[in-house]
């Protein structure tokens, strides 16, 4: 089929054939614009016949919306925090905030501190004095607790009434029976509360434990003062972990025997 073409000064236009009218000017129908920098530009536009674009799709690398990837993150970083923050509660672990002096535990009303630390249970120092008769044997014996971790710090015999051969022993069954006398437990701390930890001092030896053996001899005259201590650095002091445990200072001659025993506290 042919078809005529016809040529004016506007262009090539099919006869027959509707389409864009090029005797018109192109500005003709186009809206009034304000005044402005761009007056080059006025009525350089008319009205379209498609619709206005009002949305603008935003999409990753595989045509998901931005938007549905972003949602999902934040629901998978919520599940880790709130996973978090429970395990904090279970484990107990506290917290101190920038410029508190308190650790506050992980609670619904702080789930995220800001300043996360274990604030676990701090030791207590505990010392019990004596200066009782003491029976030839085990004269002072500090007995191990299922609840507390007892870690022996220091002993000191002062000037015995007679010379004396000190032994420690450490003992992974209790001593029973004989006669004694209950310490009195003085806490470093008075914040730490009161020591339930038994300290005995026997006027009549006991019948003694299982020793594991002897931590320490030596001789101390009656001008004597011999002060053990357990805290050098990296030197593990004595440890009783449970109630059939003890440690025992063991004397070899029946005498007044001055001194003390230092210990720490803490949970398992």
């Amino acid at each position: 089929m042919v078809q005529k073409i016809e040529s004016d000064s506007q262009g090539e236009r099919v006869a027959g054939l509707k389409g864009p009218d090029r005797t018109q000017s192109p500005t003709a129908g186009a809206p009034e614009f304000p005044e402005s920098p761009q007056d080059r530009q006025k009525g350089s536009y008319r009205p379209s016949k498609w619709k206005r674009l009002t949305q603008v799709g935003v999409c990753n690398d595989d045509a998901s919306p931005i938007a549905e990837k972003t949602d999902k993150l934040l629901e998978q970083m919520i599940a880790t925090l709130e996973l978090l923050r429970t395990e904090l509660r279970i484990a107990g672990v506290a917290f101190k905030p920038s410029g508190s002096k308190d650790a506050v535990a992980v609670s619904d009303v702080n789930p995220l501190p800001v300043e996360l630390k274990n604030e676990a249970e701090a030791p207590s120092t505990c010392r019990a004095s004596f200066a009782h008769a003491a029976v030839s044997g085990d004269s002072v014996v500090i007995f191990g607790r299922d609840d507390k971790v007892i870690k022996l710090r220091e002993v000191v015999i002062a000037k015995p009434t007679a010379a004396q051969t000190v032994v420690i022993i450490k003992r992974n069954t209790a001593d029973s029976g004989g006669t004694s006398t209950l310490a009195t437990n003085v806490p470093m701390d008075i914040s730490d509360g009161g020591s339930g930890t038994v300290v005995r001092l026997y006027t009549a030896a006991p019948t003694v434990g299982t020793a594991v053996g002897n931590i320490f001899r030596c001789v101390v005259a009656t001008a004597d003062l011999l002060v053990v201590d357990f805290t050098r650095d990296g030197v593990e002091p004595p440890t009783l972990r449970n109630a059939s445990e003890c440690l025992a200072i063991n004397v070899d001659a029946t005498s007044t025997l001055p001194g003390s025993i230092e210990w720490t506290e803490e949970a398992p």
